[in-house]
């Protein structure tokens, strides 16, 4: 099969291909964003995000475990097809050899498959609220196209929205289809770390219990990092044992939150007075916070990344900012995003949202 070789937007293919439709979901958008304590010299002022859509697409293709949408003739449709580290010039398939075998389903599929579907993070904050454009267009579809499913999590969330394994069609990179007509809902952002106003509120309308029986007792969590396997920015604590045992002193349990189910997860965090942990995918479940949390956050020095920073500021959480020199770490734990926490900067940390 041949190779697109370029891309379109979706003003020009709405006046190439006038079979196409184009349903306005919501107005462009933009927030404030706070000034992040921990690097002053690259602060975001705002997020904007784009009006969204869903566009109906007669014989429209989908390839991939990324969903990547393309049209009839053979472009990529700019507005869905973003990548993080690229320009749509550069798209990663127009440097492809050939592509697969194309398969034509007599369906209409709508597609919700993006970026890093693996990692929690984007997974729940930028995949899943693409069904809420998808449910506000009430275009209706046949198949959902999502990226092949690895993790309980990504089950057990479309579980809880009314997907079954019936209802799925699971993207992987050997996959190219055409379908009768592809509904292809926008990206939730184009700038990785901001989130939508109204996607912060469908997670929370969603997957938030109906009322407080049966939340858990724990208070204080300590998100724990034990079983990351990534090679780069793991972000292991180096002093762990020190610094549990001051935890536990003070009263926090341990979590780690790939053991939990995600409606456990959901539920911890929604009762948490005092979140607190090295960076990472699992603190997403800020989201589902009540106002007032506070939240401890740690950070490598050379890795400072301010998505639960702006996530806090729109849930009105209390969040803290907490590094050190590289000056502790070994070039093997500098190189891997490792994180060295002196407890005495713990326990003034602490001290300052603790009462008298």
């Amino acid at each position: 099969m041949s190779v697109p070789k370029t891309h379109i937007t979706v003003a020009q293919l709405l006046a190439e291909n006038k079979a196409c439709i184009y349903h306005k979901i919501r107005e462009e958008e933009a927030i404030p964003l706070p000034l992040f304590p921990l690097d002053p010299d690259h602060q975001w002022k705002h997020a904007r995000f784009p009006e969204n859509f869903v566009l109906e697409i007669p014989m429209g293709k989908v390839f991939g475990r990324h969903g990547v949408v393309i049209t009839p003739d053979n472009k990529i449709i700019k507005e869905t097809g973003f990548e993080w580290t690229r320009p749509i010039e550069k798209h990663t398939v127009f440097e492809m050899e050939a592509m697969p075998e194309l398969t034509y389903v007599d369906l209409t599929v709508a597609v919700i498959a993006a970026q890093a579907p693996a990692n929690y993070y984007h997974w729940m904050l930028e995949i899943i609220p693409r069904i809420k454009m998808l449910k506000d267009s009430k275009v209706p579809f046949d198949k959902l196209y999502v990226p092949y499913l690895r993790f309980n999590f990504q089950w057990e969330s479309l579980g809880k929205l009314g997907f079954t394994e019936k209802d799925l069609i699971l993207g992987y990179q050997g996959l190219y289809i055409q379908a009768a007509r592809v509904v292809a809902p926008s990206l939730v952002n184009y700038k990785c770390a901001t989130n939508p106003p109204w996607a912060i509120q469908f997670l929370r309308d969603v997957f938030l219990p109906g009322d407080s029986n049966g939340l858990p007792q724990n208070k204080r969590l300590y998100i724990s990092r034990k079983d990351v396997t990534t090679d780069w920015a793991r972000r292991y604590i180096t002093n762990a044992g020190e610094v549990w045992s001051y935890l536990q002193s003070k009263g926090f349990d341990k979590v780690v939150l790939e053991d939990l189910p995600l409606d456990a997860q959901v539920k911890l965090f929604n009762a948490a007075e005092i979140v607190l942990g090295p960076h990472g995918a699992g603190l997403a479940n800020l989201v589902f916070c009540r106002p007032g949390t506070k939240v401890f956050e740690f950070f490598h020095p050379e890795l400072l990344d301010q998505a639960y920073w702006f996530l806090s500021d729109q849930l009105k959480l209390e969040h803290h900012c907490l590094t050190t020199s590289l000056d502790a770490l070994t070039p093997t734990e500098k190189e891997k995003g490792d994180i060295f926490i002196p407890v005495k900067t713990l326990e003034d940390n602490l001290r300052l949202v603790e009462p008298n």
